[in-house]
C-alpha cells in the first residue's frame, strides 16, 4: 500500500466519521425541537399492521426521555438474549416501540431490546435497500438477486443468482447471510462455461446511531470458501467498514460508506486487498400503497473499488448504477439496476444487469 492510497483511505474514513458526528447533532436537535411522530406512518420495511393491532408494552427503567411536546412510544426490554432474539425474528416489530439510539450509549442501550422497524423519516422517506448501494440500515427481510454481466474480461458473459437474508437479534445487531447458489462464467482448459456454487458471506452489522433521519452502522464480514476458483470462489476474505443512511427534504435520501476487504488465504490468482467507497442518491416519487409501484424510488449509486496493497500494480474500478425500487403489494418488492463501468480493471465488462425480488417479514 503506497502513501497516496493510505492517505485516500484515511480521507474516506474521516468523511464517514464526520457524518457520524453530524448524526449526533441531528439527535441533539431532535431533543431541542418537537418533531411530529406518527407511529401509524410505517416505512416500506415495516410489515402491514392494521389499526388497533399494536401491542401496548410496559415502560421500563433506563429509557430515553421524550423531547418536549413529543409523545414517545413505549419500549420493550427483556433480560434473556434468547428471548430478545426470538422476539426480534418472529415478533411484530411494531414501529410504535421505536425510539432513537445514540452512539454515546452503544454499549448500554439496545442490546436487550427486540428489533423494531424504524418509522419513516420526517420527510416521509422509508428505510430501504438499493442495488449496488451500501445499506446503513437495519433490516428484517430476504431477497433473491439475479444478475448478468456482458463480456467480462473480454471472455464471454457471466450469470449469477444469490439468496440473501437479514436476521435481527436485537436493536443493535443483525446478521446478514449471502448464498450465491449459481455462478456461471467461462474458464477451465477448454474455456467453456462453468456453473458452480459460490463463496457464502456472513456479516455482522452493528447499529451505532439512529434517529428518524439518520443511521450509522458498522459491519464485519467473512467469506466462507464454499466455491471454486474457476468461478471466482474458494477464498476466505475478511471485511470491515462504516455505512450511513440519511433522509433529506422532499423524500430525498443519501447513503454510502467505506469498506476494506482483506484476503485471509493465498491463491495463485493473487487476490488483493481492496477498498470500496460507495455513495448513492435517490428520491421517492410515488405514494405508499400504489399498486405495483408503491413508494417507488429512483436513484443512482456510485462505487469505487481500488487495490490498497503493494502486491502488484494498482487496479481501480469505478461504476455507476441507476436503479429503482417499488412495492408490489403486502411487503413484496421488485428492484432493478443497470451497472455501467466508467473505469475498469482487468475484469472490466460492458455493462451489468440486476433484478431482485424482495420480501420483508
Amino acid at each position: 500500500m503506497n502513501c497516496s492510497q493510505i492517505k485516500q483511505l484515511l480521507q474516506y474514513g474521516l468523511a464517514i466519521f464526520t457524518l457520524l458526528c453530524i448524526s449526533s447533532e441531528y439527535s441533539e436537535a431532535l431533543a431541542q425541537e418537537p418533531v411530529p411522530f406518527d407511529a401509524a406512518a410505517l416505512g416500506l420495511e415495516i410489515p402491514t399492521v392494521s389499526p388497533g393491532d399494536g401491542v401496548a408494552l410496559p415502560i421500563v427503567a433506563n429509557t430515553i426521555a421524550a423531547p418536549p411536546g413529543v409523545a414517545m412510544p413505549e419500549e420493550m426490554v427483556m433480560n434473556s438474549p434468547f428471548d430478545v432474539a426470538m422476539e426480534s425474528i418472529f415478533g411484530e416489530a411494531n414501529s410504535a416501540n421505536w425510539r432513537p439510539l445514540s452512539a454515546r450509549n452503544f454499549f448500554s442501550e439496545g442490546w436487550n431490546q427486540p428489533f423494531v422497524f424504524t418509522p419513516r423519516s420526517t420527510s416521509g422517506a422509508p428505510r430501504q435497500g438499493w442495488i449496488n448501494s451500501f445499506d446503513g440500515v437495519m433490516y428484517r427481510l430476504w431477497f433473491n438477486a439475479f444478475g448478468y454481466r456482458q463480456n467480462v474480461g473480454k471472455n464471454g458473459n457471466t450469470y449469477f443468482s444469490d439468496w440473501t437474508i437479514f436476521v435481527p437479534l436485537n436493536r443493535r445487531l443483525d446478521i446478514r447471510l449471502d448464498i450465491p447458489y449459481v455462478n456461471t462464467n467461462k474458464g477451465g482448459t477448454n474455456n467453456g462455461y462453468i456453473t458452480q456454487f459460490g463463496d457464502m458471506t456472513l456479516t455482522s452489522r452493528f447499529l451505532l446511531h439512529e434517529t428518524l433521519d439518520t443511521s450509522v452502522i458498522a459491519v464485519a464480514a467473512t467469506s466462507i470458501p464454499t466455491g471454486q476458483p474457476a468461478t471466482g470462489g474458494g477464498a476466505t476474505q475478511l471485511g470491515t467498514g462504516l455505512q450511513f443512511w440519511h433522509a433529506m427534504e422532499d423524500r430525498w435520501v443519501v447513503r454510502g460508506g467505506v469498506n476494506v476487504i482483506v484476503p485471509a488465504t493465498n491463491r495463485p490468482d493473487g487476490i488483493r486487498t481492496n477498498g470500496n467507497v460507495n455513495m448513492a442518491l435517490g428520491k421517492y416519487i410515488t405514494e405508499p400503497g400504489t399498486p405495483w409501484f408503491g413508494d417507488m424510488v429512483l436513484y443512482t449509486s456510485a462505487n469505487l473499488i481500488t487495490s490498497v496493497d503493494d502486491r502488484g500494480p494498482n487496479n481501480t474500478f469505478f461504476s455507476l448504477t441507476p436503479g429503482y425500487r417499488a412495492e408490489i403489494t403486502n411487503n413484496w418488492y421488485h428492484l432493478g439496476g443497470v451497472e455501467v463501468p466508467m473505469v475498469g480493471g482487468p475484469s472490466n465488462y460492458t455493462y451489468g444487469l440486476q433484478f431482485w425480488i424482495l420480501k420483508v417479514f
